[in-house]
Order: structure tokens, then sequence, then C-alpha cells
């Protein structure tokens, strides 16, 4: 009996063994940002966001990982994400940028994986952008996490 004990503890071992190797595995193949603390304010009415003052302009703030991207979604509110790639964020090429042919994608220059600009999803992705909270007076917009 103690042998079928001990066959059958070292069975739940091994599968918690093998479940943390395998939740180690997926954390990695996931990826994700590094949390770096956000907290920036700019006055959308400014010459240099001249691009924010209509729906669905955007703009590249410093800030973040790897830089911001805002973007105007109505009249009264601003998404902003991080403009590092979820996937490749510790890669010199995974920075997002916004395609130059459709203006409410971006791209990650490592793969050419996309992201909506407009709630950060993935189009050709497995994880979305890393948001940020905004939020807006009518006058000034602060970007936080």
């Amino acid at each position: 009996m103690k042998i079928e004990k001990r066959s059958h503890i070292g069975l739940v071992f091994g599968i918690i063994s093998l479940l943390g190797l395998s939740a180690g595995c997926n954390r990695a193949v996931e990826g994700g940002v590094p949390n770096v603390a956000v907290n920036i304010t700019i006055f959308p009415s400014q010459p240099e966001f001249f691009d924010l003052q209509t729906i669905g302009g955007w703009v590249y703030l410093t800030g973040g990982y790897r830089g911001v991207l805002v973007y105007r979604f109505d009249q009264n509110e601003f998404r902003a994400f991080d403009r590092a790639c979820p996937i490749h964020f510790d890669n010199p090429c995974g920075r997002i940028d916004v395609d130059s042919t459709n203006n409410v994608l971006a791209k990650c220059p490592c793969d050419e994986l996309q992201w909506s600009i407009i709630d950060g999803g993935p189009t050709s992705a497995p994880l979305p952008l890393r948001s940020y909270q905004t939020f807006y007076d009518g006058n000034r917009l602060d970007i936080i996490n």
C-alpha cells in the first residue's frame, strides 16, 4: 500500500510540475508590456496637438514604455495606448506605428501584426495593446495608469 501511495504522490507532484512549466511557458508566449508609471497632461487645443482637434486624429507622445499613441474617439473622449508591441516589446523593432495606408491600424515592424487604434484591439495579433486611462474636461487631457 505504501508503494501505491508513493506512486500517487509522485504522480500528483509530476502533474503539478507540468502545470507549473506549462504556466511559465504561457506567460512567455503571452508577452506583455512592462508596467511603467504614466502621468501625462496635454491640452489638445494647442498647435502641437493639431491632429487631435478632429475626431479620428492621433498623435505620438513621449512616455509609457515605448511611447504613447493618443487617438480622438469622439468630441469628448480620447483613447491612449502604449506603442510597445505586446509580443515584441523587448525587441528594438517592437514599437508600433500607425499604418500610413490605413489610418486606423497600427503595425509592429517586427512581423506586421496589426491593431485598431480605435480600441487597441488586435486585428491580426494575439494580444491587445496596453491601454491607459484618459480623462478629458473639454480643455485638458490627462493620461494615466
